[in-house]
């Protein structure tokens, strides 16, 4: 497998066609249907659709775009940090759950950057599909839900938000004006629901609660926290997710949802990892949110 084989894979894939590929990176069209017939036999599998017009990413292809993109996306990045020669001593690697709306994440990128100017930041989004390695290199930190920091292994746990489930709903919503809502309240509404492969542990068991319990209730899926709520302001339904989940605009009303459990986030680094860059990011933060 080589490098030009993925980029010309991704070139397709962002798209949707192997002419507008090839002159995105200056070769032929056959050579682009060359490099990506060579990676489908070297993988196995079938990446993309052909049958199709625009030509359309399988499963498969869905699924190894997602993956590469980042790698292709971090390659870029060292290349041009190479060309410019930024004098960063190091990097710190941040990943954050795309479920969990960090609205201090510039206050504390702020204040970390002011006492490390010499580190440089990595940011990268964790998909909730794959939680069984949330902390893989080249991760330093990771922002997560406690319910997933407990499924990893060999991390230690620093809590830093306890919060609460909430339904939100439109302003001019008939629940809206309520000041506690239960499931019994949910009777003939529509209910937008995160995916299981995008749902953290303990927000997929209250969901499914509401799956069971809600009989004459509709349910739409959503793959974000940030779908859902453009979805309860188009009027399309309501939902019911953390309050460090949804986030907050003028348009939305949460409302607390009865229910004992205790929604939690917090940061997940390697048990053994005491490097400084790491140790400062945690004092960093856990200060921003008022824990030191």
């Amino acid at each position: 497998m080589t490098l030009q084989m993925l980029r010309c894979f991704a070139a397709v894939a962002e798209s949707n066609s192997f002419a507008q590929a090839a002159n995105q990176l200056y070769i032929t069209q056959p050579a682009i249907t060359h490099q990506i017939q060579a990676l489908e036999t070297e993988l196995g599998v079938c990446l993309i659709d052909r049958t199709q017009r625009p030509a359309r990413l399988t499963a498969c292809g869905i699924s190894f775009y997602n993956d590469i993109s980042d790698i292709l996306n971090r390659l870029s990045l060292a290349v041009d940090h190479v060309r410019d020669s930024v004098p960063f001593s190091d990097t710190l690697h941040i990943g954050c759950q795309s479920t969990i709306q960090l609205h201090f994440l510039p206050a504390i990128y702020r204040a970390y950057n002011q006492c490390c100017p010499d580190i440089y930041i990595s940011s990268i989004e964790l998909s909730d599909i794959r939680r069984g390695d949330m902390l893989s290199a080249p991760l330093n930190v990771a922002f997560l839900t406690r319910d997933c920091a407990d499924e990893q292994k060999n991390i230690r746990y620093i809590p830093l938000y306890e919060g609460s489930f909430c339904c939100v709903v439109p302003q001019n919503h008939r629940l809206a004006d309520r000041d506690m809502v239960s499931a019994q309240d949910f009777e003939g509404e529509v209910l937008i629901m995160l995916d299981t492969a995008h749902c953290p542990p303990q927000m997929n068991e209250l969901l499914n609660g509401l799956r069971m319990n809600c009989k004459s209730s509709r349910f739409y899926l959503s793959s974000s926290s940030l779908y859902t709520a453009l979805m309860i302001e188009a009027g399309l339904g309501i939902a019911v997710m953390p309050d460090f989940v949804c986030p907050t605009t003028s348009d939305l009303r949460l409302i607390p949802f009865q229910t004992d459990l205790k929604p939690e986030f917090g940061l997940a680094v390697n048990a053994d990892d005491r490097q400084k860059k790491v140790m400062q990011f945690i004092n960093v933060t856990r200060e921003i949110y008022g824990l030191s």
